[in-house]
Parts: structure tokens; C-alpha cells; sequence
């Protein structure tokens, strides 16, 4: 067995016996180039998630997407995001998402 399968079999092994489990997604994953929610990727992901919550195991779900979610949902283009203040608006904005 190669170093890299038996690697992969330890990595599963131990995502099986984890009780909590952080997911970290970042914009590109969950918006499309447009800025608009990928659901054709989100939504898999949010049923993985109830999966983990059925088995009884902690999730903590950690995303950068909420500022490009946020700059679609304010209708900015993305040239806006240079400004700390409207970086920080379209985060509020999006955290809802």
C-alpha cells in the first residue's frame, strides 16, 4: 500500500471518531463568478452537515463567502471591496446568507 493511501485511510479513519468538525468554505465555493449563492454546491454541502448533526456530532461551520454574498446582495461591484468600510458592510450583509 502506497504512503499516500494508508495517509488517506488514517484521515478517514480519524474523521470517523471525530465528535466535532470544523468546515471552512471560502467565497469561490460558495458563490458563482457573478457573486449570486452556488446552491449546486452549497446544497450538498448543507445535507453532509445534517448528516453530521443526525450522528450527533458538532459542526462548526466557518465561511469567507459572506462578503461576495454580501457585495451581490448590495448590487456593488466587486472593484468596491477596496475600501475596508464597504468590505465590512457587505460582510453584515451576507452573514445572513
Amino acid at each position: 500500500m502506497s504512503t499516500a493511501h494508508q495517509n488517506e485511510k488514517e484521515c478517514r479513519k480519524g474523521l470517523r471518531a471525530a465528535r466535532r468538525i470544523v468546515i471552512k468554505l471560502g467565497t469561490s465555493t460558495v458563490t458563482e463568478p457573478n457573486g449570486e449563492l452556488c446552491e449546486r454546491r452549497v446544497v450538498p454541502i448543507v445535507r453532509g452537515i445534517a448528516e453530521l448533526l443526525a450522528e450527533r456530532r458538532q459542526v462548526v461551520l466557518v465561511t469567507s463567502g459572506a462578503v461576495g454574498l454580501g457585495r451581490w446582495l448590495l448590487g456593488l461591484h466587486s472593484a468596491r471591496l477596496k475600501d475596508m468600510a464597504v468590505k465590512q458592510a457587505c460582510a453584515a450583509a451576507g452573514q445572513g446568507c
